[in-house]
């Protein structure tokens, strides 16, 4: 009986430091989740506030982007007023002014042109006006504005020494030929130039030109780079190159004995270095160029 006593004693104290551990670890446990809970609530709390703070307005920020938008609308203004300083021919309705002025810009640039670049009797895109047609007064004053770009355009073209000039096409908008003393109803009235309007509200009409030409690859970049660099605001739509014939490289002729001065020389004379270049400047063929160009007025 009393190892009995003992053993219950024994036992019941082992429960007692069971328990007592078991009740440790799980008030740790509830501790320990209880203030990942806190960390956890306080974080959310942190994450709302950060979705919802609106830091502004701020006055430094305020006052920074006001000047911004000032500086802004000064350099467009400054770009507008640099747009609008291509001089553009002044408006007519004229035919027969601009059938002088055909006649005269095309005598020019034909005179201008080097031998053998435009064919004989070139018309520059204007052939239909070649047989004394008179433009429709209501087509004069974009003809002649057409006339302009083009005169400027080929000059740009045969000052980077383009080999040959083949074709120069315009937007045609002057539709059938008109008998003379009549005019077209208002049903019949031609299209202004292509018309835009920006983003920042600023109009702008736009003419299309296409000119077919053979240029060396070196010439390409020059034509490219002075129509970039030309008063009027030109913009490339489309480049197509072409090899007009063969490769890109000659291969040296092949070495020829002395003549009388070298006698009793064994090795033949070397010939000269552009013989014994095989490609390069000098020895480039010469592309054939399809290029389309826009040209905006504001």
């Amino acid at each position: 009986m009393k190892n009995t006593k003992i053993l219950l004693s024994i036992f019941g104290g082992v429960v007692v430091v069971v328990v007592a551990v078991v009740g440790y670890f799980l008030y740790q446990g509830i501790t320990d989740t209880n203030s990942k809970k806190r960390q956890r609530d306080s974080e959310y709390k942190k994450l709302q506030g950060f979705y919802n703070y609106n830091p502004f307005p701020n006055t430094a920020n305020v006052d920074a982007e006001r000047e911004n938008l000032g500086k802004v609308a000064e350099w467009q203004e400054m770009l507008l007023t640099e747009l609008k300083a291509f001089p553009l021919p002044p408006s007519s309705n004229d035919p027969i002014e601009f059938s002088s002025k055909r006649e005269s810009v095309t005598r020019e640039l034909l005179a201008l042109a080097p031998s053998g670049v435009v064919p004989a009797a070139f018309g520059f895109g204007f052939d239909r006006y070649k047989g004394g047609e008179l433009a429709n007064p209501a087509d004069v004053s974009r003809l002649m504005r057409q006339l302009y770009m083009i005169d400027i355009l080929a000059r740009e073209m045969y000052a980077a020494n383009i080999k040959s000039l083949s074709s120069v096409t315009r937007e045609e908008f002057d539709g059938a030929k008109i008998a003379e003393g009549t005019s077209r109803t208002s049903a019949q009235k031609p299209p202004v130039a292509s018309t835009a309007q920006g983003d920042v509200g600023i109009a702008m009409t736009k003419e299309e030109f296409t000119f077919k030409f053979v240029v060396s690859e070196e010439g390409l970049v020059d034509v490219l780079n002075r129509l970039a660099k030309t008063t009027m605001f030109v913009v490339i739509k489309h480049l197509e190159v072409g090899k007009v014939s063969g490769g890109d490289y000659t291969l040296a002729p092949p070495l020829k004995e002395g003549d009388g001065k070298d006698v009793g020389v064994k090795n033949p004379r070397p010939p000269s270095r552009l013989a014994r270049q095989v490609s390069g400047q000098g020895r480039e063929i010469p592309v054939s160029v399809n290029l389309s160009v826009d040209v905006y007025s504001f």
